[in-house]
């Protein structure tokens, strides 16, 4: 009964996290590969691009995105006016 109540424990103690890492935001691109896939830094954020992210609009560094999530992996990221991310 003690394992039980514990693991509930950990799981509630760990799920908000786990959730809270992959919300959508908004943030201005800091660091990008040259090309589409690889590590891109998004407002402190490290986030993994694949060939299936889409990507929209003018996205050079130091302009503002917004970053959509969509099971566990980035499914686009959107160049956004820099009113959103002030």
């Amino acid at each position: 009964m003690k394992s039980l109540l514990l693991l509930a424990i950990a799981g509630w103690i760990t799920f908000p996290l786990a959730v809270a890492a992959k919300d959508d935001f908004y943030g201005i691109i800091q660091q990008r590969p040259s090309g589409k896939v690889g590590t891109w830094t998004i407002s402190g954020q490290s986030i993994q691009v694949t060939e299936q992210t889409q990507l929209q609009g003018q996205l050079v560094v130091g302009s503002c995105v917004e970053v959509d999530f969509e099971n566990d992996r980035v499914d686009e990221i959107e160049a956004e006016p820099m009113s959103k991310c002030s």
